[in-house]
Order: C-alpha cells, then structure tokens, then sequence
C-alpha cells in the first residue's frame, strides 16, 4: 500500500528522508518489553494492540525470545535493499527459511513417532531429504536473482576501478552461471572478475561457495533430472542415518563417523546440518561483500536488528548444535 512520507514520521525507529524509493515492510517492533505495530489505512498509520509473534519477522535491539533468529541477508534487505523490483524476492527468500526449519523438524518428528509410523518412516524421511536438498538449491539463485536484477540499476561500487570495469555489464539470474565454468568447474575469484566485473572481494566469496555449490548442484539435478533417490534410510534408536559409502555424501564431501554400536551407519542430521547452514553461511558471505563494496542507502531502521521467528525455530537450533559438534574440528 502506498503511503506518504509524511505519514511514516511519526515511527521514530524509521530514518524517513533516507527511504527514498524502497518498500517499508512495517513489521512489528519489540521495544524490550512491549510488542508494537501499525496498519496503513488512508495515508495514516492505525496504532494496533498486540500480544505476541507467532511467525514473521520483526525488528528489535535485542530477541524476543531466543529461538528467534537473525539472518544477515534478510536482514541486509530490509535494511537497505527493499526496492520493489526485488521485493518479493526476499519474501521468497524468508518463506525458503521457514521451510528449511519445517522440514528439520519433521526429519525429528518422524524418527521421534518411528514406532507409531511403522516401516514406512524411511520413505517419509527419504522424501523429506530430498526436497530439503532442492530447496537448498533454489536459495542460491533466489539470491543471485535479487542481486542480478539491481546489478545494472542500483549497484554502484564504491571502487572507482571497479566500477569502472562493472559499468554497462549484466549478471546472469543463474548462481551456477557465475560460479561455473562448465557443468564441474569451478571459476577462481580472478575468472568472476574478468568475466562478469565483479569487485575482487565479491568475487572472491562467489568463488568461496563454488564448491560447496557444485556439489549441492549436482545431488540436486541427479534427484530432479536423472531419478536418483537417497537410498537406504536407516531408522535406529540412536537416530536417523545413512550408508557411509552413500554416494550423495561422496559428492558434498562429507566424511561422517558412524553411529554408536555401527560400523557403515553414519547420522543423517549432520549431512542435513551441512547442506541447510552451508547453503546459509554462502549466502551471508556474498551479502557481506556486496555490503562492503557497493554504495546501498542508509539503514532504514538504524541500530535495530531484524529478527525471523517462525513455528519450528526451535528445531534450526538443536540443528546448529549437531553442525557444530560435527565440525568443529574442521572449521
């Protein structure tokens, strides 16, 4: 809904005169005690009463609660990059977040309720796995489509040299279009730079996920295109788990240790881990860069944080416990 200027003034958190001609998502405000929100309503903003979040996105100098979670590429959107034309590409982006935690918590729910299940668990956890690993990929060109669209319009770098190099040029709307050479090689941070007039440092966090990338890309098109399913899903009471020779771990490169009391059983949920905060951990990097190397407006909200709350919150982070624990040691 389009409003005036002038009616946003009395939201003290806003910066007005810095929102020029980007969407203000009028989320709820956590003040440290109170819940506050507003509704647009013929040029005027209607003060509602409010007890609670129950999912959605609000801004706050601290959590509500701490299972709401702060994601830095939404965050940077709201922030400073909400123009209309991408938009709802962030909306789509929020909505991916929310499914990534569905889905972990019905990977628990359903090894949880095993007995009540019955045999048929394995296919429901098979099933789950696998539109997790495509969701996965969709993120990465949810992302490089939102940047590709303001790249000509919006994006000016704030190195003379570069921007220099940058002018006239277009990106791909594809992730693997910039990060891939060919359909499994991965371009070095000097390739992106010559090729498509990246900053070095953006291009170096391009280069900095290819991997990851190509591997997450190529379990996802042989699920999609070629019919390959996660096979063999084992349902013990130590929890969910996998072959160690499943090829899908061979291809993301992960090396697991097998559940307690198994030899060729390794768990599920650190594979899952890897897949959903790698996918993330990308995500931000290209973010930070393209922060730091690019003029954006000002925040539009300053020295407040956005923060996503949703129904499964809960579940992401006994997740980032388990990636934690299971890779520690090579971070």
């Amino acid at each position: 809904m389009a409003m005036s200027i002038d009616a946003l003034r009395e939201l003290n958190y806003l910066a007005v005169d810095t929102i020029g001609d980007r969407t203000v998502n009028l989320m709820p405000l956590w003040d440290g005690e109170q819940w506050h929100s507003w509704f647009p309503a013929d040029d005027r903003l209607l003060k509602l009463a409010m007890h609670d979040v129950v999912v959605g996105e609000y801004l706050g100098k601290s959590a509500a609660a701490s299972s709401d979670w702060y994601v830095r590429f939404l965050a940077f959107a709201w922030q400073r990059a909400s123009w209309p034309e991408v938009f709802h590409l962030w909306r789509h982006l929020t909505d991916d977040l929310h499914h990534f935690a569905t889905c972990i918590a019905k990977l628990e729910h359903f090894h949880e309720q095993r007995a009540a299940i019955g045999h048929g668990v394995s296919a429901f956890v098979q099933t789950e796995l696998e539109y997790l690993l495509v969701l996965a990929r969709s993120v990465f060109d949810l992302q490089q489509e939102l940047i590709a669209r303001v790249w000509s319009r919006r994006v000016h770098l704030l190195d003379p040299v570069a921007e220099a190099r940058r002018k006239g040029r277009t990106l791909p709307p594809s992730f693997s279009k910039i990060v891939l050479r060919d359909k499994h090689q991965v371009r070095t941070a000097e390739e992106i730079v010559t090729v498509f007039g990246l900053s070095p440092r953006l291009a170096g966090a391009y280069a900095g996920a290819g991997t990851f990338f190509c591997g997450l890309r190529d379990v996802r098109d042989a699920i999609v295109h070629s019919g390959k399913s996660v096979d063999m899903i084992f349902v013990m009471d130590q929890g969910l788990g996998v072959h160690r020779d499943l090829p899908l771990l061979r291809t993301l490169g992960l090396s697991l240790q097998p559940l307690e009391g198994s030899t060729n059983v390794v768990p599920l949920m650190p594979l899952v881990a890897h897949v959903v905060f790698g996918t993330l951990a990308a995500c931000d990097a290209i973010i930070d860069a393209l922060a730091q190397d690019v003029q954006f407006p000002p925040e539009l909200a300053p020295d407040y944080w956005v923060f996503l709350r949703g129904f499964h919150n809960e579940a992401l982070l006994r997740l980032k416990t388990v990636y934690e624990d299971a890779f520690r040691s090579s971070a």
